[in-house]
């Protein structure tokens, strides 16, 4: 027949197996404690100044678009702007031509019919004074 163990020896196994159970339940919390106070804040410190420093690229980034998109369309207005200046001047002396002609052919006729305008330049400007 098979011996069973004493009643000691099954009372120190059973206590064996209760004190490694407890052991490892003590460095699981000793463990956790340790990542709780000391490992994880590290880590969330690190994770944070590398946010910080994400987060400060990413908005120079923005800053950085914002300030190119400005200048490029400063540049398409001062362009346009240039383009209707030259188109201004061009009207602007098409008019004047056309004015001095204008009054090139006036004076021919009055000439042709035997009048003329007696005034000079010094008269012209008195009359235009405020």
């Amino acid at each position: 027949m098979i011996a069973l163990p004493s009643k000691n020896t099954v009372i120190l196994g059973v206590g064996a197996v209760l004190g490694a159970f407890a052991g490892i339940v003590l460095s699981s919390l000793v463990w956790i404690a340790y990542n709780q106070f000391v490992g994880y804040p590290a880590a969330a410190e690190e994770a944070r100044q590398g946010y910080v420093v994400l987060s400060e690229k990413v908005a120079l980034e923005a800053k950085v678009a914002i300030e190119q998109k400005r200048r490029e369309t400063a540049e398409i207005i001062s362009r346009k702007h240039a383009e209707a200046l030259e188109k201004a001047d061009a009207l602007n002396n098409a008019e004047k031509s056309r004015l001095e002609q204008e009054n090139a052919e006036y004076e021919a006729r009055l000439e042709a019919v035997g009048r003329r305008c007696e005034l000079d330049g010094a008269d012209i400007d008195w009359l235009r004074k405020p």
